[in-house]
């Protein structure tokens, strides 16, 4: 519509083959359906996509503005009603699809919606595409509230950090419905178990800023939810975890995110009238590459209502999330067919090293339920040199070592080994040195993980670059940006 003082520009677009409304120069627009207006009265949300190339950090606000002309469908006829939204960051974001999904309900100037006659949009935001605008109805089931709780949660509290369930002791959580969020929360009981609930959901935000969450240790997200609404697509739910970085504020330049996007065909699934437990490896969370500062969680989508329970983090590995309970997993090569470096099932070979003065790392010899094992603390890279003795690995086949680490295993997290024969001369850049690391992630075979003993038995042929093993002077183990603390034990040569 050409409004006085409006200078939006309207195209008709495609893209991807769908048709998309794009608006430059936009302070606002009015979108106008006066000749015949809308009846929403039996709908419960109004939805819609908007992607824009402009930044969205505050103080960036894009608004939806609807207005109702009334029963006598005039405008300022004496029976308008209307309501606009402010919409801030993190909702928005920068060059990617937001979904708008809004219950009227929070319209709360909007006494009547039976007679819709224009919506406004306006803000910050001056080019924006929009699709997808309607108004829907939400499902709901004949169930509106749980009967029973939560299933109580099983993991061993050392396991565990807990932000709110009945199970543990909980951290300070700031607040549970931040200022800049839309979503109301209410604490109730559900059978006696302390449950939060909440209404006029599209996101949430809870914040525990003032004491961040160490969950470097942990390996998983739990969260129990139940809600009456239909989870049929186009349903989703959504879960963020935000780490502010080092620095412990928003913005700082250390922060790092990720959102997952669960619906009624995901693993886990969501869905209707029936608690679900969501338990989620924060290896999923991929973009998270840090969990040492996290302080924000996130939970948005088309679910306005939503009960919540037990959120925690915690290890699946054992122990105490920060070392192993149990030793590494036993050999049982002959002994007549192992090279040991370090295992105590066998006769152990002279290593010069276990720290060279070249390296970075820190080792400790340690026991774990009476077993000799290695810790390397501020491991970058650590030297394990046997160069006075060189091993003759010629008739081995595999090269084998364990190791058990308390950090994340998701990227950029990776492990690598590498293995260097000094040649006939039997010293280091002597002409004759050979070669080869391998490299190992949370997507290799096989693959890095938290909390729990990954044995590498690695065929020596994989060290291609290793053409000659008659004369093997050096292990060098990497975890470069992490693993930074590392088990290690039963570390040899095998045929």
């Amino acid at each position: 519509t050409n409004w006085l003082f409006s200078t939006a520009e309207l195209q008709d677009i495609q893209v991807a083959g769908d048709d998309v409304k794009k608006y430059t120069e936009l302070n606002f627009v009015g979108i106008e359906f006066a000749t015949q207006t809308i009846d929403a009265s039996d709908m419960t949300h109004f939805h819609l996509d908007i992607w824009t190339p402009n930044p969205t950090a505050a103080p960036a606000v894009f608004k939806v503005l609807l207005i109702d002309f009334g029963p006598n469908g005039v405008f300022d006829g004496g029976d308008d009603s209307q309501h606009e939204l402010t919409f801030t960051s993190p909702l928005l974001a920068t060059e990617s699809w937001v979904s708008l999904d809004i219950p009227l309900a929070d319209f709360t100037g909007l006494t009547s919606r039976a007679h819709l006659a224009q919506l406004v949009l306006s803000g910050d935001l001056s080019t924006v595409y929009v699709d997808n605008v309607y108004f829907r109805r939400g499902g709901g089931g004949t169930s509106t509230e749980p009967t029973e709780a939560a299933p109580a949660p099983t993991q061993p509290a050392a396991n565990v950090v807990s932000l709110f369930s009945n199970a543990y002791t909980n951290v300070p959580v700031d607040t549970w419905s931040a200022e800049w969020d839309n979503a109301d929360v209410a604490d109730l009981q559900v059978a006696g178990d302390d449950t939060k609930l909440y209404t006029n959901l599209v996101f949430a935000g809870i914040e525990f800023t003032t004491q961040t969450v160490d969950a470097s240790a942990m390996s998983h997200f739990h969260l129990d939810i139940w809600t009456p609404n239909s989870t049929a697509a186009p349903a989703v739910f959504k879960i963020k975890l935000v780490d502010f970085g080092a620095d412990g504020a928003f913005g700082g330049g250390d922060d790092v995110e990720h959102e997952l996007t669960l619906d009624a065909t995901t693993t886990p699934a969501i869905a209707s009238e029936s608690w679900v437990g969501l338990d989620i490896p924060l290896a999923d969370f991929t973009g998270l590459t840090t969990t040492g500062h996290l302080a924000q969680l996130i939970i948005s989508g088309d679910l306005s209502t939503l009960y919540v329970d037990n959120i925690y983090f915690y290890t699946s590995g054992g122990g105490t999330g920060t070392e192993p309970a149990t030793p590494a997993p036993t050999p049982t090569f002959a002994a007549g067919d192992v090279i040991s470096l370090f295992s105590n099932p066998y006769s152990n070979v002279t290593v010069d090293t276990w720290s060279a003065d070249w390296d970075n790392a820190d080792v400790a010899d340690v026991q774990v339920s009476g077993n000799d094992t290695k810790l390397y603390t501020n491991l970058v890279f650590a030297g394990i040199e046997f160069t006075s003795q060189t091993i003759d690995a010629t008739d081995m086949t595999h090269f084998h070592m364990q190791i058990w680490t308390p950090d994340p295993s998701a990227p950029p997290a990776v492990f690598r080994i590498k293995l260097v024969d000094f040649g006939a001369d039997g010293a280091f850049g002597g002409g004759d040195d050979v070669e080869h690391e391998l490299t190992f992630d949370e997507g290799t075979t096989p693959a890095l993980a938290a909390g729990a003993w990954i044995t590498f038995n690695i065929p020596l042929s994989d060290f291609t670059g290793l053409v000659t093993r008659g004369h093997v002077a050096q292990l060098i183990i990497v975890g470069d940006p992490f693993p930074d603390t590392v088990y290690v034990d039963n570390v040899l040569f095998h045929k």
